[in-house]
């Protein structure tokens, strides 16, 4: 019974997957107000995506947080400081139980003018 508990359900789940667009609209507005553009790459002029897994835990708590892509510069310590962060969520749910999820996100750095 223990082993069935520690399963990931195996769909792994990106922003444009969820059907809560408030939910969207939340982690969207979260990243938004607490993410730092890190100051190297500022003065190197560094643009890109940084591409974040996790799982969402049964109780909304998020673990395993890793970078599957990252673009260096400080980009991708930023966005593992944002993503630890982050309040708990309410995704999985599969039969109407709690299920762990497997989840990609990406986080875009751009500079403005």
């Amino acid at each position: 019974m223990e082993k069935l508990n520690k399963k990931i359900f195996k769909e792994e789940r990106s922003l444009d997957s969820l059907t809560d667009s408030n939910l969207v609209l939340e982690i969207i507005k979260f990243i938004q107000e607490n993410i730092k553009y890190p100051m190297e790459a500022l003065q190197n002029g560094v643009q890109g995506t940084v591409y974040v897994t996790f799982v969402v835990e049964k109780d909304g708590s998020l673990s395993n947080i890793r970078i599957l892509k990252g673009i260096g510069y400080g980009c991708d310590k930023e966005v593992l400081r944002i993503t630890k962060l982050m309040p708990k969520w309410n995704l999985g749910k599969q039969k109407a139980e709690p299920v762990r999820v497997q989840f990609n996100l990406p986080v875009h750095f751009i500079l403005q003018g």
